[in-house]
Parts: C-alpha cells; sequence; structure tokens
C-alpha cells in the first residue's frame, strides 16, 4: 500500500487558505458563535484608535472656528474702585467727596472691520471641511479594515476546522497501515510515511491555530470588541 506524501505543507496552508476564502465568498450570514460583522462595524465606529482620533480632531477644528468667530463680537469691559477718602467733603445736605467713595467703569469696543480676523476665519473653516472629509474617509477606512479582519477569522477557521480534518484522516490511516503491517500486508516504510503524515497533519493545525489567534486579535483591535469563539458555518453550492 502507498500512503500519500504531502512535499510541503506550506502549500496545503494556502490551499486551505484558498478553500477558505471561496467558501466564505458564498457562505450565509447565519452565525454559529462569532458575532456578525455589523456589531464589530458598530463597535469600531464607536470606540476604534482611529474613530476616536477623528472625532477629537473635528471637535478640535469645530472649536477653532467658534474661536476665531468670537473675536469679531463686542468686546465689553467692567472695572471697580474704591477709594478712602480722608474726609468727606459736604456742601449743605450735599455730599461731594464721600468718605468712602465706589466708582464702576464700564467699556465697550466692537471692531468694525477686521479683514485679516476675516481671513483667519475662512481658513479655520477650511480646515474644518477638510477634517470631516477625513474622519468620512477614516470611517471607511475603518469599516473595510473590520470586514477584512471579520473574514480573516472566518478563513482561519475553517483553514483550522479543515486541518484538523486532515490530521484526523492521517491519523486513522497511519493506523489502518499499522494493522496491516502488523498482519503482514504493508511494509515497514509505509508506517513511517503514515507516521509523517501525521506529524505534518499536525504542524498544519498548529499553524492553522496560530493564524486564527492572529486573526482574531487584529479583529479585536481593529473594532475594540473581542470576538467570541467559533465561527460562522461556512457551505458552498458546487452544483
Amino acid at each position: 500500500m502507498r500512503t500519500l506524501m504531502l512535499s510541503d505543507h506550506s502549500l496545503i496552508i494556502r490551499g486551505l487558505w484558498g478553500l477558505a476564502l471561496a467558501l466564505g465568498v458564498a457562505a450565509p450570514s447565519s452565525a454559529h458563535a462569532l458575532e456578525p460583522l455589523d456589531g464589530f462595524v458598530a463597535s469600531a465606529r464607536r470606540q476604534g484608535f482611529d474613530a476616536r482620533e477623528s472625532r477629537a480632531t473635528l471637535a478640535q477644528r469645530e472649536g477653532e472656528v467658534s474661536a476665531a468667530n468670537l473675536r469679531l463680537l463686542p468686546v465689553l469691559g467692567a472695572q471697580g474702585t474704591l477709594t478712602r477718602n480722608q474726609y468727606e467733603a459736604k456742601v449743605g445736605d450735599k455730599t461731594i467727596v464721600p468718605l468712602n467713595q465706589a466708582d464702576l467703569f464700564l467699556t465697550a469696543s466692537w471692531t468694525v472691520v477686521d479683514v485679516g480676523q476675516w481671513e483667519r476665519i475662512g481658513a479655520a473653516k477650511r480646515t474644518l471641511e477638510a477634517a470631516e472629509s477625513r474622519a468620512k474617509v477614516v470611517e471607511l477606512d475603518v469599516e473595510r479594515a473590520v470586514s477584512r479582519d471579520y473574514y480573516q477569522v472566518v478563513a482561519a477557521e475553517a483553514v483550522r476546522e479543515a486541518a484538523g480534518r486532515t490530521l484526523a484522516a492521517a491519523e486513522k490511516n497511519a493506523s489502518f497501515v499499522e494493522a496491516r503491517r502488523a498482519a503482514g500486508l504493508a511494509q515497514e516504510l509505509d508506517g513511517r510515511r503514515a507516521q509523517v503524515e501525521v506529524a505534518r497533519g499536525q504542524q498544519i493545525v498548529a499553524d492553522a491555530t496560530y493564524q486564527v489567534a492572529v486573526a482574531r486579535r487584529a479583529l479585536e483591535t481593529d473594532s475594540g470588541q473581542r470576538p467570541s469563539t467559533g465561527a460562522p458555518a461556512l457551505t458552498a453550492d458546487l452544483q
């Protein structure tokens, strides 16, 4: 009996990734354990690093426009003084200089024409428009990044599941070859080859598990939400 030899397990990984991604395109939206994509996108828009930075920048630009407009408003001033005189001066029953004299001074100034400030207001508004456009771009970038990370998780889970099935098949094949070898129907070389297939299957499973961890970490970082274990069930109609 001849057993199947895999010359390069990296080729198997790439093949499994391609199959998983192809299945992911045809997969239904129902999820087994992993939350829907919309939840991760909403979380990224709400608490993602890029989204929060974009909102902070936009708020800063809006504040700059408001501050520039406030500089055109009238400026009001008030000043009060209290003077303690040595003597109180009176003429008849009229007090000319009181003993304690309180004075209040009110001032108002308004620049009617301020070309420089108008230019600064215009520049602040243009900066605000740029920040608003940048915020829209960031929102699209966040959605694209989270969607990519999400389907990377889906594909990685599918690869790990396929790798597990491959390992199970290799282990069954090794058991079958060992039984045949014990019966004298297979050579020792066949048994060694079957064991090599099992070892390679274990390595593929380990690599796939690592890819799942990396994909889940990227999704959590970009969305700000920890994904649950498991993945949507992948089905494909190959008819």
